[in-house]
């Protein structure tokens, strides 16, 4: 089964933001290493309320999320309209907020474009959003995001799976890693090999600085080798500042390379006091246009030839979520439904009206129209602002 999932930075061009009461009210871009593209993107006038039909300041997003959740004295309940359906209430289901989580996805949709706005949302940034490509997706000039679990990275040597959250100082101080795992390796020899079709790609990481050490990463790319050294000491900025671990954290990066197939061989060199070598996802721009003329890769080609088998790389594939109708309800960290509510009360940034009937003094409106096709699955991650 293929599959592909694009990544959106919250500086897309496809997430507009505005506000309801048109007062000028803006969301605010912070930048930061623990962010993906070094930024993330929140409605700073967001009121500090439950949502209880009294009057309040909100954010509103559109397409589905990953990132920080607000604090428990804030409103965890969000309102979400698909395509101009009746939106429905749900909420971030964080047992420990704020944190840094998938807050959102939604069901599978249709493979064509999707409009998907999110509103009542307060005190929670964006930082990077997830589509899952269909067959015909438009893929061309996209960024493609594939997390450490994944089949197609074929890990060789002692690792191990990990599910816990990380902990770091910034607000929020916890969350999940992206798709909520994390492979770790702390056994020289250990290797990851990953075969794309792309013109570069990167690695990304979960930096672990609560304790001293080093690691030595060898990065194989085709028949080019290239060696990084990561080492935390008692000197080490971030060590002296009390973090303990620091998401998107980029490893190595290619840079610009041939467009065409390629493969990545990353393996654990060495390692000192136990530090370990911690993968989260990888990201790579393809070569091909749509999954349906992506090429197999030379070991599928010759896999499937010693079985006597052809692949057929339009196959549907399946994104192991279970979703009901208004979205999934088996995600870690994703929000369940509630209730629905009347569409046409979170459609445009000139509705005074919130979804529960009530008057909003104003609500900050964001809108993620999903230019290319496919299952959206739009997480933002981001910490949490003041």
């Amino acid at each position: 089964m293929v599959m592909a999932t694009i990544a959106l930075d919250d500086s897309t061009s496809q997430m507009t933001t505005g506000n309801t009461d048109n007062d000028g009210s803006e969301w605010v871009i912070v930048g930061g290493t623990q962010f993906y593209g070094g930024s993330s993107t929140y409605p700073p006038f967001a009121s500090n309320r439950h949502d209880n039909g009294d009057s309040g300041n909100y954010g509103t997003l559109t397409v589905t999320f990953q990132g920080n959740t607000p604090p428990s004295t804030f409103s965890q309940d969000i309102y979400v309209s698909i395509d101009g359906a009746a939106a429905y209430q749900t909420w971030y289901n964080d047992p420990s907020p704020p944190s840094v989580i998938q807050w959102y996805q939604s069901p599978k949709l249709s493979d064509s474009q999707h409009t998907i706005v999110i509103t009542h949302i307060a005190a929670t940034s964006v930082d990077m959003m997830m589509i899952e490509a269909g067959a015909n997706t438009p893929l061309s000039g996209q960024t493609l995001i594939v997390d450490d679990d994944d089949p197609s990275i074929v890990y060789s040597g002692s690792w191990a799976r990990k599910t816990g959250r990380f902990h770091t100082p910034p607000d929020p101080s916890s969350g999940q890693p992206y798709g909520n795992v994390t492979h770790e390796s702390a056994s020289p020899g250990a290797s990851a090999t990953f075969t794309f079709f792309g013109s570069s790609i990167s690695v990304y990481s979960v930096f672990d600085y609560s304790h001293l050490g080093s690691t030595t990463v060898t990065y194989l790319l085709d028949s080019t080798a290239s060696t990084k050294f990561y080492d935390v000491t008692s000197d080490s900025l971030e060590y002296q500042q009390g973090y303990l671990q620091r998401v998107n954290t980029l490893l190595w990066s290619s840079g610009t390379i041939s467009a065409g197939e390629h493969t990545l061989k990353i393996e654990l060199t060495s390692t000192t006091n136990g530090a370990a070598l911690v993968l989260d996802y990888l990201v790579y721009s393809p070569s091909f246009k749509t999954l349906a003329t992506k090429p197999q890769d030379s070991s599928q080609n010759k896999q499937l030839s010693s079985q006597g088998l052809t692949g057929d790389p339009t196959a549907p594939f399946s994104s192991g979520v279970t979703s009901g109708p208004l979205g999934p309800s088996s995600i870690p960290g994703a929000s369940r439904t509630k209730s629905q509510v009347d569409a046409s009360t979170v459609k445009t940034a000139s509705d005074t009206v919130s979804p529960d009937g009530h008057s909003d003094s104003a609500m900050g409106t964001v809108t993620v129209t999903n230019a290319v096709a496919g299952f959206t699955s739009l997480p933002t991650t981001g910490a949490q602002h003041h």
